[in-house]
């Protein structure tokens, strides 16, 4: 039955029927030959929704699409500005600066790239940058969305994997930090070697400095309010989301004065309509993932791991290669969700911490945004560019290698993500 699952739902996505309905569908073939009640499909749709923090993707969601709505976009990269835009390839440092701070406001690595990538590229585009290093540039830097909290991913991965989110999100600070600062120094390094980027922002940046700074504040009061409301224990990840509306909306409609309530309502509802497609595909995940977990599969893979004497490094780089692997064919959510089962298994059969081991899985599904075929990032700064995704390949790689290198400290080093968890939550640990 699970090489049914497999290869059924395998066959759909090269029929391209979308994922969420291919999965669904390999579900109900492999309910319906093993002479389980049809109804079942519809009561662990129901369940894969069931999970209170599930509210929070939307919602966070409409946090992004909000802050493209108003200024809070264009005051984030000005900031960016002020702190970077004065070194060498000073453009491509701020791309990559205001990636990391509007991480800290959307949590979403799509968001990232449609909001920041379209301001900051076409200005790249106009300093001299060639396409292929903005694609990649931008595409890479966007990922941060995932890793630096709040974080979608981690949110989803808590839910459903019975995890902290709060210990998530700061898990995921320190690798966010090494691979935004490791990004910075390929652009540094390559500036240098090709001799780009010297007059960006020449005589501009240091005139707006305090400007920018001030301008930036405010945004920035959405992490405050998001990660110190979970952290100091006043909210919870889905009541952290829906302050943060609230707090952006305040922003939007009478700060800057930006938004009024008919725009607003109209952004709630698309925001709703675009999270729709998210949640067919998560409760068809979750069908997918129950039935690995009925039919033993988690167990049969600790078996066989044992049997090969993996130990934690050898669990720990099976679970990476295998998230690389499902990045290049899968959206983060869904792969995430269909083998939680299998990879928690072989963690608690490995004795990985379960916050270590989520925070590798959501980096390297952020990876996975800037592989191809399905790298949505990579596919998003592509088409906003105009060129294919082929000719931005050398550079993502080079691009990509950071984030790489920082998930296999991850696997060796523990306390990259769990300094900050095990500081400030000392005891839940």
């Amino acid at each position: 039955m699970i090489i049914l699952l497999f290869s059924s739902f395998l066959i759909f996505i090269l029929l391209r029927i979308p994922v969420g309905f291919g999965m669904l569908l390999s579900c109900l073939m492999v309910i319906m030959l093993d002479g389980l009640p049809p109804m079942l499909l519809s009561m662990r749709i129901y369940e894969g929704l069931l999970p209170f923090p599930i509210l929070a993707v939307p919602l966070f969601y409409v946090v992004g699409m909000l802050c493209n709505s108003t200024s809070i976009t264009e005051r984030i990269m000005n900031l960016a500005r002020a702190l970077v835009g004065r070194v060498q390839a000073g453009l491509a440092m701020v791309n990559i600066v205001a990636s990391m701070l509007f991480a800290g406001v959307s949590g979403s690595s799509t968001a990232d790239t449609a909001g920041i990538g379209s301001v900051v590229m076409p200005q790249m585009i106009k300093a001299g940058y060639s396409r292929p290093f903005t694609v990649a540039v931008t595409a890479c830097s966007s990922t941060l969305g995932n890793i630096i909290p709040p974080s979608i991913m981690m949110v989803i991965y808590g839910a459903f994997g019975n995890v902290s989110i709060g210990m998530l999100f700061l898990g995921g600070v320190i690798p966010g930090l090494l691979i935004g600062f490791g990004q910075m120094a390929v652009v540094y390094v390559l500036a240098r070697r090709y001799d780009f980027g010297k007059d960006d922002f020449a005589g501009v940046a240091g005139k707006r400095f305090l400007p920018a700074i001030t301008g930036g504040l405010a945004p920035l009061g959405v992490p405050i309010v998001i990660i110190g409301g979970i952290v100091g224990g006043i909210f919870t990840p889905t009541e952290s989301a829906s302050a943060a509306i609230v707090y952006v909306l305040i922003l939007g409609i009478f700060i800057f004065r930006e938004l009024n309530i008919r725009n607003s309502i109209e952004l709630l509802i698309n925001g709703g309509k675009f999270v729709g497609l998210i949640m067919i595909m998560t409760s068809a995940a979750a069908v997918f993932g129950w039935l690995l977990a009925f039919y033993e599969f988690p167990e049969t893979m600790v078996g066989l791991f044992d049997a090969f004497g993996a130990g934690r490094y050898g669990v720990l780089l099976a679970i990476v290669t295998l998230f690389l692997v499902l990045g290049t064919v899968l959206e983060s959510i869904p792969a995430t969700i269909m083998f939680l089962p299998v990879i928690q298994a072989l963690g608690d059969s490995a004795g990985v911490h379960p916050v270590q081991v989520g925070c590798i899985v959501v980096m390297t599904t952020a990876l996975g945004l800037v592989t191809p075929p399905h790298g949505v990032c990579l596919l998003v700064a592509s088409k906003i560019m105009g060129i294919h995704p082929r000719r931005a390949m050398l550079m993502t790689v080079a691009f990509g290698s950071v984030g790489l290198a920082v998930i296999l400290l991850a696997v060796f080093i523990p306390e990259i993500t769990l300094f900050i968890p095990r500081t400030l939550m000392a005891k839940y640990f």
